[in-house]
């Protein structure tokens, strides 16, 4: 089985809406999956068992409660998590099984959400096959 990961993270400010996908303008590492940061997707190559792990900075404004949840394939998000903590860290992962051909995207699920300009990492998604 080779080798199936993707690392992308954001390092700029940004406030996004429900519905709207979390930017990310950064890519660690990309392996047997695509990237496409006009959409701000990643796509699945192979079918599989995929772990992922996303993770972000909040601060006001933003209403609570709020967060964040994975959308396969443009849909609304099905596997999320909420807090109602603003102004701190927020992560979750989940172990889904994706057919190739299957995008993925982070989208806020309740309330506006804002990302702070720290001048470092505020926002990663990593995606791994498991097998």
């Amino acid at each position: 089985m080779p080798v199936t990961i993707a690392a992308i993270r954001n390092s700029n400010p940004q406030t996004i809406s429900p519905g709207a996908n979390i930017q990310f303008n950064q890519v660690f590492e990309l392996t047997n999956i695509s990237f496409n940061d006009t959409s701000d997707t990643l796509t699945i190559l192979e079918t599989g068992v995929y772990d992922i792990s996303f993770s972000a900075s909040t601060t006001f404004p933003g209403s609570s409660p709020f967060g964040f949840g994975i959308s396969f394939n443009g849909q609304p998000p099905t596997r999320n998590f909420s807090t109602n903590v603003i102004g701190s860290a927020v992560s979750f992962s989940t172990i889904v099984t994706l057919q190739a051909g299957t995008t993925i995207s982070v989208q806020p699920t309740a309330n506006t959400i804002s990302i702070p300009n720290t001048g470092d990492t505020t926002a990663t998604l990593s995606v791994f096959r498991i097998y």
